[in-house]
């Protein structure tokens, strides 16, 4: 197990991964809303640009859920979100539910996770799912927290307890996350193992490189690797954090990641696109037809790289647009509807 920090400081690759100093120069007003938007939905098939439209203009009443805000409470009966765990890829297994991924990537040396659920369902979705398919969760050697929110990070602390997981999360996030008696957490917080920026994590056979991606919180993390169907290779991004439309600066920053990461999707050649939340990435119906898929068909997951790199240019694009437009509350002064 190794991880292999790049070479410059954060703050630099942050400077010197952005497309120039013009990309970090937010243009305002109507028309820079629509120059954006336009971008955005530009080659989208028309069915589908109404939901790329809601996305840049975020919802009627901001979701304004501040860093460390609980979530919604999950329902008592822990059957109600369950889904079946399922091999995705030959080393990628999904161990989530109907509202949050768990993705669980095998190696020769262990198990590397992809967040960890709420506290409360992470015996129910990771500590029995992996044995439904066949592993071992005592296997498990990282998990990989994508941001600081709770229904992310709040299994870590029981697997980092019963299993010996290290947990590595974004370094401004381990500072941003709250008391759990402080802030009305319900969620007991890990003991801190990785402070996480731009490094490549390495477990036996497989790397992840991970980048910063700062936006959704201050810490988010965005990840790429290589899986494998059937012998052959592909390359997944996944972007660790949704539109963050409770505030404009957090949006501004979202942005620019977006950008830094677009050329790394694009070098990697990434074709696969994943999230943390299914309804992110379309997980479940991938899942479905992935089940039904006939031999020799194409994998649900494959979209090629172009469609993975048009997915950068909308997260972008989108952010600018509602940059441009000062917020939600900034759109009606505008005449934006």
């Amino acid at each position: 197990m190794r991880l292999r920090p790049f070479a410059l400081t954060m703050a630099l690759v942050i400077a010197a991964g952005c497309p120039g100093a013009s990309a970090q120069v937010f243009d305002t007003g109507k028309e820079a809303f629509e120059r954006h938007l336009a971008k955005a939905i530009e080659g989208v098939p028309a069915a589908q640009q109404g939901r790329i439209r809601d996305l840049c203009m975020g919802p009627p009443d901001p979701y304004t859920r501040a860093p460390g805000t609980r979530v919604p409470d999950e329902p008592e009966d822990l059957a109600a979100d369950r889904v079946p765990p399922m091999k995705v890829f030959d080393n990628l297994y999904f161990v989530g539910d109907r509202s949050m991924s768990v993705w669980a990537l095998t190696t020769s040396q262990g198990i590397i996770l992809f967040d960890a659920t709420l506290g409360e369902l992470v015996e129910d979705r990771v500590v029995q799912g992996l044995p439904a398919v066949g592993l071992d969760p005592k296997d498990i050697k990282y998990v990989l927290v994508s941001h600081g929110h709770d229904d992310h990070y709040g299994g870590s602390k029981l697997l980092q307890e019963r299993f010996g997981a290290r947990v590595v999360m974004g370094a401004a996030d381990w500072a941003m996350t709250p008391d759990p008696e402080v802030k009305g957490f319900r969620e007991p917080l890990p003991k801190p193992d990785l402070y996480a920026g731009d490094m490549t994590l390495t477990l036996g056979d497989a790397s992840v490189t991970i980048m910063a991606t700062p936006g959704h919180t201050p810490g988010t993390l965005s990840f790429l690797f290589s899986v494998f169907d059937k012998g052959a290779r592909h390359t997944v991004a996944f972007w660790g954090g949704g539109f963050p439309h409770e505030s404009v600066a957090a949006m501004r920053a979202f942005a620019i990641s977006a950008e830094r990461f677009a050329p790394a999707v694009a070098k990697a050649g990434a074709d696969v696109v994943i999230s943390n939340h299914p309804n992110n990435d379309e997980s479940l119906p991938k899942m479905k037809a992935l089940a039904a898929r006939a031999t020799g068909g194409p994998h649900p997951f494959v979209l090629g790289p172009d469609q993975v790199a048009r997915r950068q240019v909308v997260l972008s694009e989108c952010a600018r647009a509602y940059v441009a437009a000062g917020g939600r509350k900034g759109m009606p002064a505008l005449g934006i509807r």
